[in-house]
């Protein structure tokens, strides 16, 4: 055919000594030559005479050379091929990683302004992403603490009036002192209930002579005994 401006040769089991010298051979007497997974081949400078004689050659060549063929009952070994074949099959990689590197440095140099003007504009986005995600944060954070903030200032004021209401029980007045234990204002709901409380948790004898003091100063300071202190 007239498009055989090629061949391939099959070779398999070629030693890198044996591959080196047949490459060096073809380089030289072919416009292109490559030797890979067993195959080799060229691109002809001149179209030879025959395919056999081509074959004929390559044999005695290998001969002299101490290779000895694997395939010597495989009288097809040789043929001739379109160039297009021949790169694809003996030259693929080398080609594909030329196209890369040309395809790699037309990029850069066709499209740099625009990777550069892209990057800053990703850059302008990750900040404005980064400071949404910060107000965000502290829009979040701000309404968590306002949050754990009311719930305190619910409590206080829970505690408050129930150390109000213990106090009007104990001895008749609604004031804020002497207080009580957090378990005592949350687990009680009277002055009754606390006082059964403490029968399996007493308060110390430190803590009791100091309710009587803070009692007897509220007494006088109002001024007033509506009913029997209970201590």
């Amino acid at each position: 055919m007239s498009d055989e401006a090629a061949f391939i040769v099959e070779v398999p089991g070629l030693s890198p000594e044996e591959r080196d010298r047949l490459v060096a051979w073809g380089q030289k007497r072919f416009h292109r030559f490559h030797c890979r997974d067993g195959l080799a081949g060229g691109i002809f400078n001149r179209a030879p005479r025959s395919v056999n004689a081509l074959q004929q050659l390559l044999g005695k060549n290998m001969a002299n050379w101490g290779i000895e063929r694997e395939n010597v009952g495989n009288r097809g070994w040789l043929r001739l091929c379109t160039t297009a074949e021949f790169r694809t099959r003996l030259m693929g990689s080398d080609i594909s990683k030329r196209w890369r590197r040309l395809a790699a440095a037309a990029l850069d140099k066709a499209t740099r302004g625009e990777v550069r003007k892209m990057n800053n504009r990703r850059k302008v986005i990750k900040d404005k992403i980064k400071r949404a995600k910060l107000r965000r944060a502290a829009e979040a954070f701000a309404a968590l603490a306002a949050g754990v903030q009311q719930r305190k200032e619910e409590a206080d004021a829970r505690r408050s009036a129930k150390t109000a209401l213990f106090n009007s029980q104990r001895f008749g007045l609604a004031v804020t002192s002497p207080c009580y234990s957090t378990e005592e204002l949350d687990e009680c709901e009277s002055w009754a209930a606390v006082l059964a409380r403490r029968v399996e948790h007493p308060p110390s004898e430190r803590k009791e002579a100091a309710d009587k003091r803070i009692i007897r100063a509220e007494l006088e300071k109002a001024q007033v005994q509506t009913k029997p202190v209970v201590f």
